[in-house]
C-alpha cells in the first residue's frame, strides 16, 4: 500500500517531461506542499517550450504560500528564449532553500538546464522525469523507456527518477482500473530504462484510492489543478473540463486532503491485485 508523499524536497530537483506530461502541475504542487510544511522553497521557471502552461502563471498563489518564484519578467515573461539569468544561478547557489526547476517539455527544454549541470548535479540533486501514460509518445513501456532515457541524458541533472502522472479525468467510471493500467505502463517502462519509479501523482480526489492500489515502493502526490491540462482535451469536452483559469487560480491555495470516491473504491481491490502482479513481474523478471 502506498503512502502520501511526505512533501520533503532535496536541495535541487529538476522536473522535466514532454509536452502534456503535467510536469508544471507537478512542480507547482510539490513546492506548495513543501512550503506548507515549512520548508523554504524556490521555484525556477525555465519552461521555454510551452508558453501556454508555465509555473509563472500561478505566481500569486506561489508568493502567497511563501514560495520564491524565479521567472522572466516584463517583456521577457512570455518569451520563448532559454535565457538563464544571473538570478537563476544565485538561486541554485543558495543552499538555504530547496530549489525546484520547471524545465520545458522537450529535449530542447532539457538542454536549457544542461548548461547548469555544475549546479544541478551535486549531492542530493534529483531529476524527476514526468511521464503521462495517456500521451501518444509514452503510451506503452517501450515508448516510456525511450522518452525518459533521452530526457534524463539530455538534462544531465542529478539522479534521474521517474514520476508517473496518473491523472484520471473526472468522467471516467472505473478510475481504479485506469490508475492500474497507467502504473503498469510507466513502471515497466521505467524498469526497461533502468530508472526507479518513486512517485505517482493523481487528482486529489483519487489520492485515497491510489494509496490502496499502488505498491509501497511509490508515494502518492495529490494534485490540485492550476491550469487547464492539455491531456484533458479529447478525453472530455473542453467546455466541461475546468472552470476558467483565472477563477480556478484564485480558488486554489492547497485545499484540504480529498478522499476516495465510494463508487471508485469498490473497484480498488481488483485494481490493487493487478498492480501486485505487475510489481511481482518487475521484482522477479
Amino acid at each position: 500500500m502506498a503512502a502520501v508523499w511526505p512533501a520533503k524536497l532535496g536541495p535541487v530537483t529538476v522536473i522535466i517531461g514532454e509536452f502534456g506530461s503535467g510536469k508544471t502541475e507537478v512542480a507547482i504542487n510539490c513546492v506548495l506542499a513543501a512550503a506548507m510544511r515549512g520548508q523554504p522553497v524556490t521555484l525556477v521557471d525555465l519552461d521555454t517550450v510551452t508558453p501556454a502552461f508555465r509555473s509563472r502563471q500561478a505566481a500569486e498563489q506561489l508568493t502567497r504560500a511563501g514560495v520564491r518564484l524565479v521567472a522572466p519578467e516584463g517583456e521577457l515573461a512570455d518569451a520563448d528564449l532559454p535565457a538563464i539569468s544571473s538570478e537563476v544561478h544565485a538561486a541554485l547557489a543558495d543552499r538555504r532553500r530547496a530549489v525546484v526547476i520547471d524545465v520545458g517539455g522537450s529535449p530542447s527544454g532539457a538542454r536549457a538546464v544542461s548548461s547548469l549541470a555544475d549546479l544541478t548535479g551535486g549531492e542530493g540533486a534529483a531529476c524527476w522525469v514526468v511521464v503521462n501514460p495517456w500521451r501518444p509518445t509514452t503510451a506503452n513501456p517501450r515508448l516510456v523507456a525511450g522518452t525518459v532515457t533521452q530526457l534524463a541524458a539530455t538534462a544531465r541533472a542529478g539522479a534521474a527518477e521517474v514520476l508517473a502522472n496518473l491523472y484520471v479525468p473526472q468522467d471516467v467510471a472505473d478510475a481504479g482500473a485506469m490508475l492500474a493500467r497507467g502504473y503498469e505502463a510507466v513502471s515497466l517502462g521505467a524498469g526497461l530504462a533502468g530508472l526507479p519509479l518513486r512517485l505517482c501523482s493523481v487528482r486529489r480526489e483519487l489520492a485515497s484510492l491510489a494509496e490502496g492500489i499502488l505498491p509501497s515502493s511509490v508515494a502518492v502526490l495529490p494534485l490540485d489543478l492550476f491550469m487547464q491540462p492539455p491531456w484533458d482535451v479529447g478525453l472530455e469536452p473542453l467546455a466541461q473540463a475546468q472552470e476558467p483559469g483565472s477563477a480556478r487560480l484564485a480558488a486554489r491555495v492547497m485545499p484540504g486532503p480529498g478522499h476516495g470516491q465510494p463508487a471508485e473504491v469498490a473497484a480498488a481491490a481488483a485494481a490493487a491485485a493487478a498492480v501486485s502482479k505487475i510489481t511481482g513481474r518487475l521484482e522477479h523478471g
